[in-house]
Formats: structure tokens, sequence, C-alpha cells
């Protein structure tokens, strides 16, 4: 794989038909002293430069395959084959105004020449087995087989070069061969237009087996086509075996050189809409389960996390305190990561108490180390404290000493709710009245602000409540 920011050029041509002679070699060996030469065919890249010789000409007089390919983005596929078994002007209605292909007689030969230049991938091969992938497609064109340039036909349909209302130039396309697949990702045809026109087409099928139906095409021939075919077979014609395939498909009525198909151009790109929409929501809905999925594991993860930090006992805390110890930002983090951790087994346990007062121990201790204190409030872990020792409260079970309400302390009131809102609300005023102008308020709110305090104050009040505790395991 080639970065597709290098400026990148590779030629590959290859003969077939005729291996090159010693003269020929050497008049290629004039073009490039850098490329690969031999009997059979040609290769050079470029990662400067240029290609001195012409394609055309070279296809013309020595080769029957060309691949080019550049990293801007051009790509491009000659095909020359004998012009007895192709009809040039039968190729008109695959191509398109300036729709990347061209085809005209050299000789006794066709060339075909079909590029785009207009392809955006991040990544491509220049793996010279693409030539070798796309080969047979020479093969299949001298047979009759004009499926190929049905999909140079859908090139321009891609590009908006065809109408919506023209009808497809070829029925019976399916099903795509591998070299046809080969050519589509070498010209990185829309994969949803492809499957448009090969996935919904009916295949041309033959109703017997091939070797029952080529032996019975051969016995209809006449007598005298026989013989002819014969004698040209010992003069050593080449390509007798393409031709008389040929013939047969077209006379079975598979893969012909005339007809079309009964889709329009608008038909098949509203179904490639459809494909595309279709894939999108499979693949959203695969990506939504893949994270459902993650979350999934991670939450289970993090559950046996906290299930085995909670049989360790203390030794997390030692951890803590070594950690700390270090005095570097590596340890603060790792320190603070175990608090949240135990923080959260606490919670499971219903131990939020003596967490809060490990946490405050720690924060007063530490309280100078600076870089420490920040981490711990950016994770939350505040002045989480406990009122009777961090106001230094006494007779915390007396609540008239405190201001609070008669009702907190009348037994006869048989409670088995968490305290509400309005009653929290008026708990926490009522206890502020009794602690307002004490030092020990007036420090934790010069420490932790007047908001911060008072919610303190309310999340301390509500792990008093027996009930909402329950509610809570429950």
């Amino acid at each position: 794989m080639k970065s597709v920011m290098s400026e990148y050029q590779y030629y590959e041509f290859r003969a077939v038909d005729r291996p090159l002679d010693a003269a020929e070699q050497a008049e290629l060996r004039a073009l490039s002293t850098r490329a690969e030469i031999s009997a059979t065919g040609f290769v050079n890249e470029y990662e400067w430069g240029d290609f001195k010789g012409d394609p055309h000409h070279l296809m013309e007089r020595y080769f029957d395959l060309f691949l080019y390919l550049a990293s801007w983005g051009v790509r491009r596929l000659s095909i020359r084959v004998p012009a007895r078994l192709i009809d040039v002007r039968a190729l008109d209605r695959f191509f398109a105004d300036d729709g990347g292909a061209n085809a005209w007689i050299a000789d006794a030969h066709a060339i075909v020449d079909i590029w785009r230049d207009e392809i955006v991938q991040d990544d491509w091969s220049d793996d010279v087995g693409q030539l070798a992938a796309l080969a047979p497609l020479r093969g299949d064109i001298m047979q009759g087989d004009l499926r190929v340039f049905y999909l140079v036909w859908l090139m321009a349909v891609e590009k908006g070069l065809v109408d919506d209302d023209e009808i497809e130039p070829l029925g019976g396309i399916a099903p795509l061969s591998a070299s046809l697949q080969a050519f589509v990702d070498f010209f990185a045809i829309n994969p949803d237009l492809v499957e448009a026109a090969f996935g919904e087409a009916m295949a041309a099928q033959p109703t017997d087996t091939e070797r029952e139906a080529t032996e019975g095409y051969i016995r209809s021939l006449p007598e005298e086509d026989k013989v002819a075919l014969l004698m040209r077979l010992q003069d050593g014609e080449p390509h007798l075996g393409a031709e008389l395939r040929r013939r047969q498909l077209a006379a079975m009525g598979q893969y012909p050189d005339t007809g079309g198909g009964q889709r329009s151009a608008g038909a098949l790109r509203e179904a490639a809409g459809r494909i595309a929409a279709e894939r999108h929501r499979v693949a959203t809905e695969e990506a939504t389960a893949r994270k459902r999925r993650r979350e999934e594991e991670k939450v289970q993860a993090r559950k046996q996390h906290l299930a085995q930090l909670a049989e360790r006992g203390e030794a997390p805390w030692r951890e803590v305190e070594e950690l700390i110890s270090r005095r570097n930002q590596r340890g603060y983090e790792r320190a603070v990561t175990l608090l949240v951790d135990l923080g959260e087994v606490a919670h499971s346990r219903g131990e939020e108490e003596a967490y809060t007062r490990r946490l405050s121990d720690i924060r007063d201790r530490h309280d100078r180390k600076g870089r420490l204190i920040e981490r711990l409030d950016e994770a939350g872990l505040r002045y989480m404290l406990h009122l009777g020792d961090a106001l230094g409260i006494t007779g915390w079970d007396e609540p008239y000493d405190l201001g609070m309400p008669s009702w907190i302390a009348d037994e006869s009131l048989d409670r088995s709710t968490p305290y509400t809102e309005e009653e929290l609300d008026l708990l926490v005023e009522g206890t502020l009245e009794g602690i307002r102008d004490t030092a020990s308020w007036k420090n934790l709110v010069d420490r932790a602000g007047e908001e911060e305090a008072r919610r303190i104050l309310r999340s301390r009040i509500i792990m008093r409540d027996e009930n909402a505790r329950k509610a809570s395991r429950h």
C-alpha cells in the first residue's frame, strides 16, 4: 500500500497472443532504461518524472493489455482483441459522451480504452496482481460477453452523464464474476449502484449443462461450417475457440451483442439509494448494538473491579497513602482514582459516613499539597464532612439545641418513608439556626463555600435517615 500523498505512477503492458521478439524488446528498452521488459510484458514505476512512450501506440503495435494507475486518482485499462471478434460500432450504446471510454480499429485489432480520473481513496494498492485479476475480461469480450461494457455505462450513470429515462444497454447481466468484481474495485464504482444493477438483474441461465449444450450446438452446425472451422484450426488460426464460443452463446441467447434490458438509469439510481439507506440502517443498528455491548461489558467490569476492591479491606487505603507520599502527579492521579472507587464501594455498603470521615482526614492532613487538593476537587471529592466532627457539634441527637423542628424528636410518629424535600429544607434551615455562628461552620464555609457547605449539611441529614438508607438498599 502507498500513501495517496506520494506522487506515483504505475504502467503495466502485457502481450498475450504473441510474445515479443528481441528486436521489439530492444525498441521498448529505448523508451525506458528502468523498466522490467520481457517477451510477455513491460512494467515501469515512476515516483518522479513520466513515461516517454505513448500507451496507445504501444497497444496498437505490441500489447494486448495495459493497466495504468496514479496516486492522484487516475485509473486506466486498455484491451486489444482481434477485430473480427467484436463489433466496435455495437459498443456505442455503452459509451456516454465524456463517459470514460473509447474504442477504435487498428489494422486487424480492435482496442478499447477505459479510464477514470476522479477516484478518491484513502489507501490504494499498487500490486501488479491487479492486471492479472482483470485479464480474463479480454477472453470474455472475445466470446461475446459484453458485461464489462455495461459497467462502463454504469460508471457514466454514477457520474450523472446518463439521463434518468435512458434504458440500460444490456440485459441478463448477472451474476457478477470475479473479473467483473475486480473491474468494479479497480475503477471504484459505487458498490450500491453495482448491487442495484447486478443484484436485481435476472441471470442468463443455460437450459442444459455447459458441455451438453456445447456438444448440441456443434452437432447442429452445417457440415460446411464444421469443415471450415477444422481447416482454420489446421492452419493455426488463433482464437477459434473464442469465436466458436461466441457464436454458441449468441445462438443460445446468452451475453447478446445486441438488445438492452428493461430498467432505466433513474430506476437504478433510486434502487442504489434504497440499498445505501438500508446499508446505513443496518450499520447504525450494528454500531448501536456494539456500543451497548461495550457499555454492558464496561459496567460488569466495573462491578467486578469494585467487588475485588471491597475484598481487599484496608489495603486500598494504605495504597492511597503510599501513592500520595510519592508527591508526584502520577501518584496523585492514581490516589484520587482509588478514592473515587472506594467511595462507590462505601455507597453500595451504606458506609458513606465512615468514608467521608476518612476522606476529610486525608484532605486535612494533606491540605498543603495544592495539586492533590485540586485533583480531589476536580473528582468531586470535596469536604463531605461528618457534621458532628467537622463542626464540633455535641449532642447531635438533641435537635432542639440545633434549632431542629420538634417533630424530629417525636417518637410517637411512626415514620417509614425518607424525609421529603420540604422536610429536608426545614431540617437544613433549622440546623443552621443552631450552628450558623459557630467557628466550625464559618470555617467550613470559608473552605468549601456557602453552597457546598449547605449541600454537605443536607447530605449528612439524608445519611442519618434510616428510612432513606433502607430505600436505597431496595
